[in-house]
């Protein structure tokens, strides 16, 4: 039995034990669930069980499970918690898998929220993304902070089975003078490796296409190979690089399409 009231989080230590242990992942999982569920115990604990369960949940294929437990965490825990900060970037991770590229070709033209590309969460406060209404052209908007040190980034996950893509082609504008983007791109394993040596760049107000080539690829750490095996592709990332230009203050671009190709 669960001890209850302050002894929550000791219960906590326990299954996050049992979990080192091998213990049954469903068992877990309802563990977790019961110190959600207990009333007498502070919402930072049970916004931590909740993390967890939905975690497993997730793990398990059961996606929706997994989001009502995030979204029950988001409403117990206080903005400044960290517990909240784990369900948040773990729902945005949920959305971001869910959204995966599947399927080559993929075409989006982002006239609706049905596209796969994210904002994530630890980049939050250097930028945003923002449907553009159809009225005014369409598209998705992407206003960034302008900061040499800190790169603000979109991500593209991938869950492709045996597939393997080749190409990405993005259709986009640079508002009101030059942009410089650049690609990197991750497999399962965390290894990271830059798509181009240099930054590629844009001008301004004008429409233009960035075609990126995955075939071709420089290592960024040195646990990475000199190849990557495009099937255990995980994640692309487009980095904002316009500080490199001599630029500051917010930068905006606007993304007309993306299409991703065999």
């Amino acid at each position: 039995m669960l001890r209850r009231g302050t002894d929550a989080a000791m219960a906590l230590d326990d299954l996050a034990l049992d979990a080192s242990l091998g213990r049954d992942a469903n068992q877990l999982r309802d563990a977790y669930d019961a110190v959600a569920g207990q009333a007498d115990t502070s919402a930072d604990t049970r916004a931590r069980a909740l993390s967890r369960a939905a975690r497993i949940a997730a793990t398990n294929g059961d996606l929706d499970g997994a989001r009502a437990r995030l979204d029950a965490c988001l409403s117990l825990a206080s903005s400044t918690t960290a517990s909240r900060g784990a369900c948040l970037e773990a729902r945005a991770t949920l959305d971001l898998e869910a959204d995966a590229v599947r399927t080559l070709p993929t075409v989006w033209t982002f006239d609706s929220p049905d596209h796969g590309l994210a904002h994530p969460r630890a980049w939050w406060d250097q930028g945003d993304i923002a449907l553009i209404p159809a009225t005014e052209g369409g598209g998705l908007r992407w206003t960034v902070r302008v900061d040499a040190e800190r790169d603000d980034r979109l991500a593209l996950a991938f869950a492709l089975q045996d597939a393997s893509p080749r190409v990405v082609r993005i259709e986009l504008t640079s508002a009101r003078e030059a942009g410089a983007l650049r690609a990197v791109v991750e497999d399962l394993d965390g290894r990271t490796w830059a798509v181009e040596e240099r930054d590629w760049q844009a001008p301004a107000d004008a429409r233009a296409r960035w075609t990126i080539e995955l075939d071709h690829l420089l290592p960024e750490d040195g646990l990475a190979p000199s190849t990557l095996d495009l099937r255990r592709l995980h994640r692309l990332y487009i980095m904002d690089r316009t500080a490199r230009l001599g630029a500051y203050g917010t930068h905006v671009w606007t993304l007309h399409s993306l299409t991703v190709e065999g």
